[in-house]
């Protein structure tokens, strides 16, 4: 797993982040740390605690639109390829979560707007077939 992190401008400059409570914020900025190299966080409650914040700033980056929430405990930032240019691949370490955001994200890293989406239902049974 790379061990560098870059936080875009485009993402924490604006008015919409500064909307934010600042224990989200804080915490936006420790997932985006902790994220595995897909930008996939599996310690979001432990980060919670660890910084001494409500577990109300999850469901606040989730609401807002910073987080996607994967399942109990997992989530996804969506600003993550915006965030972060292409890891190369000689540290590029594949998320386990991989499979998830292949039937279930839709993204582009070649595009301009690099945000994560979930993908409608129907779409993700399409795919399917």
């Amino acid at each position: 797993m790379a061990r560098k992190r870059m936080i875009s401008r485009e993402v924490i400059e604006t008015d919409n982040f500064y909307s934010l409570s600042k224990d989200a914020q804080a915490l936006y900025l420790h997932l985006n740390i902790n994220a595995d190299d897909d930008g996939f966080v599996d310690n979001a409650l432990m980060t919670c605690r660890m910084l001494g914040i409500k577990i109300a700033a999850i469901n606040e980056l989730v609401t807002l639109g910073y987080l996607i929430k994967v399942n109990n405990g997992v989530y996804l930032i969506r600003h993550w390829l915006l965030n972060n240019n292409k890891i190369p691949n000689d540290r590029y370490k594949e998320s386990i979560y991989k499979e998830f955001l292949d039937n279930n994200i839709i993204y582009d890293e070649e595009s301009e707007n690099k945000i994560y989406e979930l993908r409608e239902p129907e779409e993700q049974e399409q795919d399917k077939h």
